[in-house]
């Protein structure tokens, strides 16, 4: 089938249209994520690094809630990359390192941890925040 000139400009016009319309739509409708209620903390670079993908973080303040040996799944801490959630929690840190994709640990004084892309933790820019959420 062979479009004549008038007929390309009218269907071009009527996608610029409709994208716009979409466009304007999505804008206003859109609603950020809720901050995580509970106690935040901002994770300081710089990371430690370890495997292909782990990063650590010292988080002293919440050691009381960490994991430990015979309580491997006790944290109730949660790790966000910016406002969007990591996990899975209590993974090993071997999976961190050779995995990655948001895996994270907290265990006695420290957070490991990977990004949810496979980027560097330490230079991509994100901040990571731990929260303890209210119980």
């Amino acid at each position: 089938m062979q479009w004549n000139k008038p007929t390309k400009l009218a269907c071009a016009l009527g996608a610029t249209a409709l994208y716009f319309s979409a466009a304007l739509g999505l804008k206003y409708s859109y609603a950020p994520p809720a901050e995580p209620p509970g106690k935040k903390i901002l994770l300081h670079r710089p990371f430690g690094r370890f495997g292909n993908f782990g990063a650590s973080a010292r988080l002293p303040e919440l050691s009381v809630f960490a994991d430990r040996p015979g309580e491997d799944a006790r944290s109730s801490v949660l790790l966000y990359e910016g406002d969007r959630p990591l996990g899975p929690p209590h993974t090993s840190h071997g999976e961190i390192a050779e995995l990655g994709h948001g895996r994270f640990s907290h265990w006695e004084g420290l957070v490991a941890f990977s990004s949810g892309d496979g980027t560097d933790a330490s230079t991509n820019g994100r901040r990571y925040w731990a929260v303890l959420p209210n119980n």
